[in-house]
């Protein structure tokens, strides 16, 4: 067992219940990914001050679109909102933010 194993566990079972999609990959990769997708999500939280609600819901669903482990493992280094440009492009994060 990982030293880690105990925080992915909890990361996982708060996924779980927040209604996020699981993660698809190896079982080293998800268990690692999902506790790096939770710290994202909370660095993406604390950052929703200045957006509007539609905003906020729109960028939260397309971070949690993002289902392969591997996009979550590669990007940990950078800020949440590298995410939002693994699988969108620059004009249909603005056209999501101005929702």
């Amino acid at each position: 067992m990982s030293a880690h194993d105990h925080t992915n566990t909890a990361n996982l079972e708060a996924a779980r219940r927040a209604g996020w999609p699981e993660l698809t990959g190896s079982p080293a990769q998800t268990g690692w990914a999902i506790t790096i997708r939770a710290e994202r999500m909370r660095e993406f939280e604390a950052a929703t001050a200045e957006m509007t609600a539609a905003a906020c819901d729109a960028l939260r669903g397309v971070l949690l679109d993002v289902t392969a482990a591997r996009d979550w493992i590669d990007t940990r280094s950078n800020p949440w909102q590298v995410l939002l440009f693994v699988h969108h492009t620059a004009d249909e994060i603005a056209a999501l933010s101005a929702s």
